[in-house]
């Protein structure tokens, strides 16, 4: 009797200590804080469209850019383009003027749209994807 009570301590130990290194191993496994996923640059396409300059040019970056990289990217490829941007504190910044048209002339203001819709963010944090097609337009306010 007393051999099957020091066998059955010794199975329960044993379990018990398995037990312990696997909850100890999976704890050890989820505290391990993981690397932090990098977005993964690639050479991406998108038709831009800019009032008096362009209709439907195709352009190629490097993402991932905002759709105001893409437009100071046209300005660095073009001289035609003559960008020129204002920082407003909690707005972002925003275009002030592309080109000879310059925000408030005839009351229009540079506006843009991508894959002809409006976005309710600003364009420099406004992500382009792959084949989008954006589109600046000079025109008054649609707000």
């Amino acid at each position: 009797m007393r051999k099957n009570t020091i066998w059955q301590t010794v199975g329960v130990g044993a379990v018990a200590i398995i037990l312990l290194f696997g909850i100890s191993a999976t704890i050890d496994r989820n505290n391990v804080p993981s690397e932090p996923r990098q977005k993964i640059s690639e050479t991406q396409t998108s038709t831009v469209t800019i009032e008096g300059l362009y209709i439907d040019k195709d352009i190629q970056f490097i993402s991932p850019k905002t759709v105001l990289e893409v437009l100071q990217q046209l300005d660095t490829e073009d001289d035609e383009v003559r960008l020129t941007t204002k920082d407003y504190p909690g707005l972002g910044t925003l275009v002030e003027s592309i080109g000879d048209k310059t925000n408030g002339m005839d009351d229009k203001y540079w506006q843009y749209k991508v894959n002809g819709t409006m976005p309710q963010v600003g364009a420099d944090t406004l992500e382009v994807k792959n084949g989008d097609t954006i589109e600046w337009y000079f025109s008054k306010s649609e707000f």
